[in-house]
């Protein structure tokens, strides 16, 4: 005769997969924590115990908060430069968003399209960082709309950066322009260093279009912008770049 009385397999199951959850909490957020103090490695070590863990309670099932197990992975891997494990553990989280969402059109799908774009393009693989940056901001307008939001400059701004590297510049321009336009609406004027980003990404379109005039206006308005926002000196930055328009 079986001499433990109380719970029986179907309550022990369920007291196994309370404590695989409350594990892959703990890790998870201790992981938060690293990596808020900038201990990528100790996050790492962090979150691919509380995916262990999370794994173990979901028993075959998939849920929003494995997407971001894999996602904040893809985060340490990408911290640390080690990029295809991180291309690996994003790809895994647009899969995991996509079958928890029920949709493939979704601003947090858009947004970790937007990180494997950055991924893709520190690897080299620009076509492939296009691409990516390319369904992010066509998912972010879609679920967004066309009003101005600084989710969708991230991403005209993210698109512009990979065709300047592609030496596109005129469609580079257009993507930058747009980041302005929605910067400079949504901060309330140029005063701010992001309006300054777009500012300076401005200039070096238009210095590589042989638009010279242009981009010594747009280099002065971007150093204007960083000193309004009490932002770092950056005097001589842009005393270089003007003197490479003029000499």
């Amino acid at each position: 005769m079986n001499s433990v009385t109380g719970a029986g397999p179907s309550d022990s199951a369920v007291l196994a997969r309370s404590i695989a959850r409350q594990e892959a909490d703990n890790c998870y957020n201790k992981g938060n924590q690293l990596a808020e103090q900038g201990d990528s490695e100790g996050a790492q070590k962090m979150y691919e115990k509380a995916l262990a863990s999370h794994l173990e309670y979901l028993n075959g099932e998939v849920d929003e908060r494995l997407a971001d197990i894999y996602n904040n992975l893809g985060l340490v891997f990408e911290d640390q430069s080690i990029f295809l494990n991180a291309v690996k553990m994003y790809e895994e989280a647009l899969k995991t968003d996509i079958t928890c969402l029920k949709t493939e059109n979704h601003v947090k799908i858009a947004d970790t399209l937007s990180q494997l774009a950055n991924v893709l393009e520190d690897l080299g693989n620009l076509d492939g960082a296009r691409e990516k940056n390319q369904m992010a901001l066509e998912m972010k307008i879609a679920c967004l709309g066309t009003e101005p939001h600084l989710s969708l400059a991230i991403s005209y701004n993210n698109l512009g950066l990979v065709l300047q590297k592609q030496k596109k510049f005129e469609t580079a321009k257009e993507m930058h322009k747009e980041a302005l336009t929605i910067r400079v609406v949504c901060l309330k004027g140029e005063n701010h260093p992001d309006v300054a980003q777009s500012l300076t990404n401005l200039g070096d379109v238009y210095y590589e279009l042989g638009e010279l005039a242009r981009a010594i206006e747009f280099y002065t308005r971007a150093k204007a912008s960083y000193q309004h926002s009490h932002s770092h000196n950056y005097d001589a930055f842009f005393a270089a770049k003007i003197a490479k328009c003029v000499n």
